[in-house]
Protein backbone atom coordinates (compact mmCIF):
# COMPACT_ATOMS: atom_id res chain seq x y z
CA UNK A 1 0.00 0.00 0.00
CA UNK A 2 1.16 3.23 -1.01
CA UNK A 3 1.00 6.67 1.28
CA UNK A 4 -1.25 8.73 -0.74
CA UNK A 5 -2.23 12.49 0.52
CA UNK A 6 -5.57 12.88 1.94
CA UNK A 7 -6.64 16.80 3.01
CA UNK A 8 -4.85 20.18 4.23
CA UNK A 9 -6.47 22.95 6.38
CA UNK A 10 -5.29 26.16 7.31
CA UNK A 11 -5.33 28.98 9.63
CA UNK A 12 -6.05 32.20 7.77
CA UNK A 13 -3.51 35.05 8.70
CA UNK A 14 -1.87 35.09 11.90
CA UNK A 15 -3.17 34.01 15.55
CA UNK A 16 -2.41 37.18 17.77
CA UNK A 17 -3.00 34.63 20.97
CA UNK A 18 -1.10 32.25 23.36
CA UNK A 19 -3.23 29.50 21.62
CA UNK A 20 -5.89 28.44 18.80
CA UNK A 21 -7.56 25.34 17.19
CA UNK A 22 -7.68 24.33 13.71
CA UNK A 23 -10.66 22.05 12.83
CA UNK A 24 -9.02 19.11 10.05
CA UNK A 25 -11.03 16.23 8.97
CA UNK A 26 -9.43 12.76 8.56
CA UNK A 27 -10.50 9.68 6.38
CA UNK A 28 -9.08 6.52 4.73
CA UNK A 29 -7.07 3.68 6.02
CA UNK A 30 -3.45 3.74 8.13
CA UNK A 31 -3.69 7.38 8.55
CA UNK A 32 -0.85 9.84 9.85
CA UNK A 33 -2.00 13.69 10.40
CA UNK A 34 1.44 16.36 9.89
CA UNK A 35 0.93 20.32 12.02
CA UNK A 36 3.56 22.60 10.40
CA UNK A 37 3.29 25.53 13.14
CA UNK A 38 5.22 28.59 11.94
CA UNK A 39 6.18 30.72 14.66
CA UNK A 40 7.13 34.77 14.02
CA UNK A 41 8.54 37.35 16.31
CA UNK A 42 11.37 39.04 17.83
CA UNK A 43 13.14 35.83 19.22
CA UNK A 44 10.97 33.16 18.40
CA UNK A 45 13.52 30.89 19.92
CA UNK A 46 12.93 31.88 23.43
CA UNK A 47 9.33 33.62 22.92
CA UNK A 48 7.90 30.30 22.80
CA UNK A 49 7.83 27.98 25.18
CA UNK A 50 6.33 24.49 25.40
CA UNK A 51 4.65 24.32 22.60
CA UNK A 52 2.52 21.07 21.67
CA UNK A 53 -0.37 20.65 19.86
CA UNK A 54 -3.22 17.59 20.03
CA UNK A 55 -5.35 16.21 17.72
CA UNK A 56 -8.85 15.07 18.99
CA UNK A 57 -7.14 15.65 22.44
CA UNK A 58 -4.06 13.27 21.51
CA UNK A 59 -0.86 14.72 21.77
CA UNK A 60 1.31 14.96 18.47
CA UNK A 61 5.01 14.28 18.28
CA UNK A 62 6.96 16.90 17.59
CA UNK A 63 11.18 16.27 17.41
CA UNK A 64 14.80 18.42 17.96
CA UNK A 65 14.88 17.78 14.07
CA UNK A 66 12.10 19.61 12.89
CA UNK A 67 12.16 22.95 14.89
CA UNK A 68 14.37 25.04 12.94
CA UNK A 69 14.46 28.91 13.44
CA UNK A 70 16.55 31.55 12.39
CA UNK A 71 15.91 35.48 12.90
CA UNK A 72 12.15 36.27 13.67
CA UNK A 73 11.14 32.88 11.54
CA UNK A 74 10.83 29.66 13.68
CA UNK A 75 8.80 26.20 11.79
CA UNK A 76 7.89 23.17 13.92
CA UNK A 77 6.69 19.69 12.45
CA UNK A 78 4.26 17.72 14.30
CA UNK A 79 3.01 14.48 13.35
CA UNK A 80 0.46 11.74 14.32
CA UNK A 81 -0.09 8.00 13.62
CA UNK A 82 -3.52 6.80 13.49
CA UNK A 83 -5.30 10.27 14.37
CA UNK A 84 -9.16 10.14 14.65
CA UNK A 85 -11.17 10.19 11.97
CA UNK A 86 -13.60 12.37 11.31
CA UNK A 87 -13.76 16.30 11.78
CA UNK A 88 -11.54 16.91 15.08
CA UNK A 89 -9.86 20.51 16.29
CA UNK A 90 -5.72 20.70 16.44
CA UNK A 91 -5.14 22.83 19.75
CA UNK A 92 -2.17 24.82 19.41
CA UNK A 93 -0.49 26.01 22.43
CA UNK A 94 2.57 27.64 24.37
CA UNK A 95 4.12 29.95 26.80
CA UNK A 96 5.85 32.93 26.54
CA UNK A 97 5.45 35.71 24.71
CA UNK A 98 4.75 34.95 20.94
CA UNK A 99 1.43 36.47 19.24
CA UNK A 100 2.06 35.51 15.52
CA UNK A 101 1.60 31.93 14.58
CA UNK A 102 0.45 29.67 11.50
CA UNK A 103 -0.89 26.54 11.24
CA UNK A 104 -1.22 24.27 8.57
CA UNK A 105 -2.53 20.27 9.04
CA UNK A 106 -1.89 17.72 6.25
CA UNK A 107 -3.78 14.55 6.54
CA UNK A 108 -2.03 11.30 4.31
CA UNK A 109 -3.45 7.25 4.43
CA UNK A 110 -1.32 4.27 3.47
CA UNK A 111 0.96 4.88 6.10
CA UNK A 112 2.80 2.39 8.48
CA UNK A 113 1.14 2.23 11.89
CA UNK A 114 4.21 2.12 13.87
CA UNK A 115 6.85 2.95 12.05
CA UNK A 116 5.58 5.43 10.16
CA UNK A 117 7.60 8.96 11.17
CA UNK A 118 10.47 7.26 9.46
CA UNK A 119 12.88 10.20 9.81
CA UNK A 120 13.02 14.48 10.40
CA UNK A 121 14.64 17.16 9.00
CA UNK A 122 15.14 21.10 8.85
CA UNK A 123 17.29 23.75 7.26
CA UNK A 124 17.43 27.76 7.26
CA UNK A 125 18.43 30.42 4.31
CA UNK A 126 21.52 31.97 5.72
CA UNK A 127 21.57 34.83 2.60
CA UNK A 128 19.29 36.06 0.14
CA UNK A 129 18.37 33.55 -2.62
CA UNK A 130 15.95 31.78 -4.30
CA UNK A 131 16.37 28.35 -3.43
CA UNK A 132 15.74 26.62 0.46
CA UNK A 133 16.57 22.64 0.28
CA UNK A 134 15.63 20.25 3.57
CA UNK A 135 18.06 17.27 3.07
CA UNK A 136 16.84 13.29 5.46
CA UNK A 137 18.06 10.28 4.71
CA UNK A 138 15.28 7.42 5.03
CA UNK A 139 15.31 3.79 6.15
CA UNK A 140 12.30 3.03 3.93
CA UNK A 141 11.38 2.44 0.15
CA UNK A 142 8.56 5.10 -1.36
CA UNK A 143 8.83 7.35 1.82
CA UNK A 144 6.90 10.87 1.56
CA UNK A 145 8.56 14.17 2.61
CA UNK A 146 5.79 16.60 4.64
CA UNK A 147 6.42 19.90 5.49
CA UNK A 148 6.87 23.23 5.36
CA UNK A 149 8.14 26.57 4.65
CA UNK A 150 8.32 29.91 6.02
CA UNK A 151 10.22 32.98 3.99
CA UNK A 152 11.74 35.78 5.50
CA UNK A 153 9.87 38.59 3.25
CA UNK A 154 7.44 37.94 1.26
CA UNK A 155 8.10 38.12 -2.72
CA UNK A 156 6.01 38.51 -5.81
CA UNK A 157 4.92 35.10 -6.80
CA UNK A 158 3.94 32.11 -5.68
CA UNK A 159 6.05 29.26 -3.41
CA UNK A 160 6.90 26.31 -5.27
CA UNK A 161 8.90 23.13 -5.03
CA UNK A 162 11.28 21.85 -7.59
CA UNK A 163 9.96 18.36 -7.35
CA UNK A 164 6.52 17.33 -5.21
CA UNK A 165 3.44 19.17 -4.93
CA UNK A 166 3.03 22.76 -2.69
CA UNK A 167 -0.57 22.02 -0.98
CA UNK A 168 -1.46 25.39 0.55
CA UNK A 169 0.79 28.80 0.54
CA UNK A 170 0.98 32.33 0.36
CA UNK A 171 3.84 34.65 -0.02
CA UNK A 172 5.13 33.96 3.32
CA UNK A 173 4.74 30.74 3.75
CA UNK A 174 3.85 27.06 2.31
CA UNK A 175 3.16 23.59 3.07
CA UNK A 176 3.62 20.23 0.65
CA UNK A 177 4.91 16.86 -0.04
CA UNK A 178 7.38 15.12 -2.33
CA UNK A 179 7.05 11.78 -2.90
CA UNK A 180 7.06 8.61 -3.24
CA UNK A 181 10.76 8.32 -3.45
CA UNK A 182 13.45 5.46 -3.36
CA UNK A 183 15.29 4.65 0.78
CA UNK A 184 18.76 7.03 0.85
CA UNK A 185 19.05 10.83 0.65
CA UNK A 186 16.86 12.54 -0.73
CA UNK A 187 15.36 16.58 -0.81
CA UNK A 188 12.79 18.71 -0.83
CA UNK A 189 13.64 21.78 -2.53
CA UNK A 190 12.16 24.80 -2.02
CA UNK A 191 12.09 27.69 -4.42
CA UNK A 192 10.52 31.69 -3.62
CA UNK A 193 10.32 34.65 -5.64
CA UNK A 194 13.18 36.08 -5.86
CA UNK A 195 14.21 38.14 -2.65
CA UNK A 196 11.78 36.39 -0.46
CA UNK A 197 14.82 34.57 1.47
CA UNK A 198 16.75 37.69 2.67
CA UNK A 199 18.54 35.61 5.23
CA UNK A 200 16.10 34.74 7.90
CA UNK A 201 13.97 32.04 6.62
CA UNK A 202 12.89 28.06 7.93
CA UNK A 203 11.47 24.65 6.56
CA UNK A 204 11.01 21.35 8.04
CA UNK A 205 9.82 18.19 7.62
CA UNK A 206 9.11 14.41 8.59
CA UNK A 207 9.54 11.40 6.23
CA UNK A 208 6.38 9.05 6.10
CA UNK A 209 6.56 5.27 5.70
CA UNK A 210 3.50 3.13 3.89
CA UNK A 211 2.47 0.18 4.94
CA UNK A 212 4.97 -2.97 3.83
CA UNK A 213 3.57 -4.47 0.88
CA UNK A 214 2.32 -7.92 1.50
CA UNK A 215 3.77 -10.65 -0.60
CA UNK A 216 1.60 -13.12 -2.50
CA UNK A 217 2.28 -16.73 -2.11
CA UNK A 218 1.79 -19.21 -4.61
CA UNK A 219 0.50 -22.90 -3.71
CA UNK A 220 0.70 -25.68 -6.44
CA UNK A 221 -0.95 -29.08 -5.77
CA UNK A 222 0.53 -32.05 -7.68
CA UNK A 223 -1.09 -34.78 -8.90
Amino acid sequence: MSVAFDAISSTSGYSQSTGFTLSHTTAGSNRALVAVLQLGGSNPATQYTSVAITYNGVSMTGNASADITHTNRRTIVFALLNPASGANNLSVTWGGGGTEARLFALSYTGVHQTTGLDSWAENSATGSGTDLTVSVTTAAENCWLVGGIYVREGGSGNITISSGTVRSQDQTSGAGDNGPLAAGARTMAWVVPTGALNGGSTAALVALAPVAATANSNFFVFM
